[in-house]
Order: structure tokens, then sequence, then C-alpha cells
């Protein structure tokens, strides 16, 4: 099945602070803030980073995120405490990456 036939969260769906599971150019969890952004982890060239996506109801030539399935609240996101965000999300994907 191609990406774009899978039925995906809408953005007037999507909460502030909540975990998905996600169809998206860098990562597969993220959590949606309060800039319309999903916040994951990026690998790359032996790097671990947090990196920003948008939603793709915002615009299908930039949106690149596609909300599949909520998980769980995390908190209202405060986008400058990287670290917290950082470790929450990476125990987050080993326990997600260990069921699967």
């Amino acid at each position: 099945m191609k990406a774009e036939l899978l039925p995906y969260i809408s953005l007037d769906e999507c909460k502030v602070g909540f975990l998905y599971e996600v169809d998206a150019r860098n990562f597969s969890l993220g959590i949606f803030n309060k800039y319309l952004d999903f916040i994951g982890i990026r690998y790359k060239m032996g790097m671990k980073y947090l990196d920003y996506e948008r939603h793709y109801d915002i615009d299908v030539r930039y949106g690149t995120v596609k909300p599949l399935k909520e998980i769980e609240y995390f908190k209202n996101p405060d986008d400058s405490n990287y670290d917290e965000i950082f470790k929450y999300l990476d125990k987050r994907i080993k326990e997600y990456e260990e069921r699967e």
C-alpha cells in the first residue's frame, strides 16, 4: 500500500502535546506542538537529533507528516526543553521498536 493512500489523522483532530505514530520523511514517532509541527528524532550520518516537520494538511507540497495513530499524552511541549523531549522520544522509540 502506498503511504499517500493510508488514512491519517487530520490537522483539526491533532492534539498539542500528544505523541503520534506518523508517516513522515525523517521519523516514525512525533509530538505535535502548538506551532503545528511534529517533533521527532532524526538519524543522519550516525547522529541523532530533534527535527521538526509540518502536518501534511498545512500544505501538501511542504507538509511531510501524516499522523496515523495517537499514542499518549506527553505534555504541552516547551520547544526550548530539548533534553526532556529528546530523552522521552528516545525511550519511546526503543520501546516501540522492541514491540515490532
